[in-house]
């Protein structure tokens, strides 16, 4: 990744807005979709107030939400099984408070997990002034029902240096074998060899692509073989931290519109799937692995089991 802070508090933001949809979909009790927009120039206008999660271990830094008495009133309502309609109110910030430090928890069990060092926020609820020098983003709230709302998601320069010396220091001590054994396979067409042919762009034991000169004769299709990818390129390593939407499919069964209609609660639907079958673990509808569900604490998960090979992964998931 870039040395340049910004370029850190860039990936945060992503990722983080993967974190707020999870966190405000269980607190609030409906969904919602939550999306950054390109970070602002400058700082934003002085809000009303704002959720604070201030790094207290692993670093330094604040992470704050910034946002409108309105916006914070819907979400506060909602926390206290309303349907979001009331006024602001001071009371409001007891809510805001609790939702505050549940984001504040589920940010540091996912920034321990990435970082592999521990990380704890504490929540606040603060005046909504960003911090100078901070990066800001303007989000765009969706909540089921409702009208969008923006807020700012603001990082101020104490975190982004934070997470930057982090980066530097899990590079320094990657867990990863030395690219001699840790390679990822891809497939590529490679000429068959001919005279005249030539290898270009040769790297480290990794056989490169051959290029055959202009007027070399077309021979039949061309074959595929499989080349060597070094996990730990650069242009790779910075894909190891995009967040992706992951679904576990327990099964799948076809209703008439006619069934639908009559589900209540009590309904029972069969799945084509028996009981005790693994689960799929389904990436971008490509079934990637499979597992049994088990219980971790209050959260339901699953245990790998078997890791599908590239050629059932291209079948998506049935």
């Amino acid at each position: 990744m870039s040395t340049d802070p910004l370029a850190y508090a860039d990936d945060f933001a992503a990722i983080f807005c993967t974190t707020a949809r999870q966190i405000l979909k269980v607190a609030l009790g409906r969904a919602c979709q939550v999306s950054a927009g390109t970070r602002l120039p400058g700082l934003p206008a002085q809000m009303d107030v704002s959720v604070d999660l201030v790094l207290k271990e692993g670093g330094q830094g604040t992470v704050s939400l910034l946002m409108d008495h309105p916006t914070a009133a819907i979400l506060c309502d909602l926390m206290m099984m309303g349907d979001g309609s009331a006024p602001w109110s001071e009371e409001h910030r007891d809510a805001l408070q609790e939702l505050g430090s549940q984001l504040a928890g589920a940010v540091s069990t996912g920034q321990t997990e990435r970082w592999r060092s521990r990380l704890a926020f504490a929540a606040a609820v603060g005046d909504g002034t960003a911090r100078r020098e901070s990066a800001n983003y303007p989000l765009v709230l969706e909540l089921q029902g409702l009208p969008s709302r923006e807020i700012v998601l603001s990082i101020d320069v104490g975190f982004q240096e934070s997470i930057r010396a982090l980066d530097e220091n899990r590079s320094a001590l990657s867990e990863f074998p030395s690219s001699d054994n840790f390679h990822e396979g891809v497939e590529v067409q490679v000429q068959p060899s001919t005279p005249g042919v030539q290898w270009t762009n040769p790297v480290s034991d990794v056989p490169p692509a051959m290029s055959a000169p202009a007027s070399a004769p077309a021979s039949g299709p061309v074959p595929t073989q499989t080349v060597l990818v070094d996990s730990r390129d650069p242009p790779v390593q910075r894909l190891l931290d995009v967040p992706i939407d992951i679904q576990i499919e327990l099964g799948q069964t076809e209703l008439s519109i006619r069934r639908i209609l009559e589900i209540g609660p009590g309904s029972i639907i069969e799945l084509d799937r028996m009981a005790g079958e693994p689960v799929d673990l389904v990436v971008n509808d490509k079934v990637i692995a499979r597992g049994e569900v088990v219980v971790i604490e209050e959260n339901f998960g699953i245990r790998i089991t078997h890791l599908v090979n590239p050629e059932e992964r291209g079948r998506g998931a049935r």
